[in-house]
């Protein structure tokens, strides 16, 4: 199912919670919790930097001729089945470092219409190319090319209203916060960890939680949440983040990383 989750009509709900949305650069799953996310990323292998390094790639360079096509015997044995089956993917674990068309993982079937909806979405999606640079402004000696920047936004269905205040708002959000907080550390170690760059917003605060003192913030009222599929919603004494599904019952928190869409520990995270 293909659709843009800003667009996505209350009325269509049932239909959207039950599957994985798709489009060119975003992905949109739903799971029952935070947990979910870091239960797969601590049961899948880390591809450690060092497999990257010169001495491991030298010997499938060489194995390229100057027409970009590949020569029958390699220096690595071993490696010449992978480059035969995978010829965009040049690199040790099938990795590869760039390619003309993004490769976004095939859209896999969520929880069944029976059963139970999932209370989180992950919102994974290239970030829009106008809005790279103010992003970037957040995260200060962080080095990422426009169109190379991928947001993932944590959203987390609440049981109270966010529009208002009460000591049990109150509660919930700090309980949300602390969650989403140490999900995102752990989130951004194995992205980092992978080889990545990584960061995360602290919404407490709208910095960076990470990077140097900036004085570029990101609070969940900020109108570039748009771009991201949300709406910012104008209640006269304030404002208040909107989900597509959820209204302002929604508390949210978004990672930046240069991973790619189609790298493994992103997919790690958006598969169902």
């Amino acid at each position: 199912m293909t659709c843009d989750p800003a667009r996505i009509d209350r009325s269509e709900v049932t239909v959207a919670m039950s599957r994985v949305i798709t489009s060119p650069t975003r992905v949109v799953s739903y799971m029952p919790s935070l947990t979910t996310i870091l239960h797969r990323l601590r049961t899948k292998p880390v591809l450690s930097p060092s497999l990257l390094a010169p001495a491991a790639i030298s010997p499938l360079v060489s194995a390229i001729d100057t027409t970009g096509q590949h020569r029958d015997s390699l220096a690595v044995p071993e490696l010449a089945m992978m480059m035969r089956l995978h010829p965009n993917f040049l690199l040790p674990g099938v990795v590869g470092m760039a390619l003309d068309t993004p490769i976004l993982p095939a859209p896999i079937p969520g929880p069944s219409p029976s059963s139970p909806v999932g209370t989180v979405e992950c919102l994974v999606q290239v970030c829009p190319k106008k809005l790279h640079r103010s992003f970037m402004d957040l995260f200060v000696g962080a080095e990422v090319e426009p169109g190379a920047l991928t947001v993932l936004a944590l959203s987390e269905k609440t049981v109270n209203d966010m529009t208002g205040w009460s000591a049990l708002v109150q509660e919930e959000r700090e309980a949300l916060l602390e969650h989403f907080v140490d999900s995102a550390k752990e989130i951004c170690g194995r992205l980092k960890a992978a080889g990545y760059w990584a960061d995360f917003i602290d919404p407490s605060s709208g910095r960076a939680f990470y990077s140097p003192h900036s004085n570029s913030t990101l609070l969940e009222t900020d109108d570039r949440f748009r771009h991201l599929g949300f709406d910012v919603l104008d209640l006269g004494c304030c404002k208040c983040i909107s989900h597509p599904l959820w209204g302002s019952h929604t508390f949210v928190g978004t990672i930046f990383t240069s991973a790619p869409m189609n790298s493994p520990e992103v997919q790690g995270i958006i598969q169902l």
